[in-house]
């Protein structure tokens, strides 16, 4: 529904990036200052945090690019103070063949990260955002509306490809995002016995890594 990563193509051999060897996943959110006592003194109970708040959003991600990997370490952490319950989040996936994705999330980022970057043997790939769908839908815009689901001009992931020691950087537009394409899912799932894109292993795996030790 959102941006597809060129792992090994995006349209032409002159877009693709190689073999993965790294790739990060971000979700930054600036919740304010300490003073935001609602918030960080929420009790501590299974499945609170940020963890479980917006890690779902960010693995789910992961695993559908990448698949279930062969080791995870995950950390967790409060950095606001008195807060009773993770404000910090880092998963490191580790793969076959040295692939390492690290998926990461934070209320106390006040800069923007981009949401995607992926390194590849012949490039790199930055990616501020996966989406504008949630934006358009907070501004008033309907999902029927033409312009619904198509990211504005500028952001565009950038692709920096190697050449003979030449770098050289072109855009890569998102294709349309597609919310819709969920609910028809259910619908065609639910009347028509079709298979639901999103499989139960991936959820499991998901909650794996959810209620998984931490460092």
């Amino acid at each position: 529904m959102g941006f597809r990563l060129p792992v090994g193509t995006a349209g032409s051999g002159e877009r693709a990036a190689g073999p993965a060897h790294g790739s990060a996943l971000s979700l930054r959110s600036v919740q304010g200052g300490p003073e935001r006592q609602g918030v960080q003194g929420r009790p501590h109970y299974p499945g609170s945090g940020l963890s479980y708040d917006l890690g779902p959003h960010v693995l789910d991600q992961a695993l559908s690019l990448f698949g279930w990997p062969e080791r995870v370490h995950k950390t967790l952490a409060s950095h606001r103070p008195g807060s009773q319950v993770d404000d910090y989040f880092h998963f490191h996936l580790a793969y076959p063949g040295g692939l390492n994705v690290f998926v990461t999330g934070s209320l106390l980022t006040a800069a923007p990260v981009p949401a995607y970057v992926l390194h590849g043997t012949r490039g790199s790939l930055h990616k501020q955002r996966a989406d504008v769908q949630e934006s358009q839908l907070d501004q008033g815009l309907l999902p029927t509306a033409a312009p619904f689901g198509q990211e504005p001009a500028g952001a565009e992931g950038q692709l920096t490809l190697m050449h003979e020691a030449e770098a050289t950087t072109s855009a890569v537009a998102a294709p349309r995002g597609n919310y819709s394409g969920l609910f028809d899912a259910v619908y065609q799932t639910i009347r028509e016995g079709e298979p639901f894109p999103v499989r139960a292993e991936e959820l499991r795996w998901q909650l794996e890594i959810l209620a998984g030790p931490a460092a």
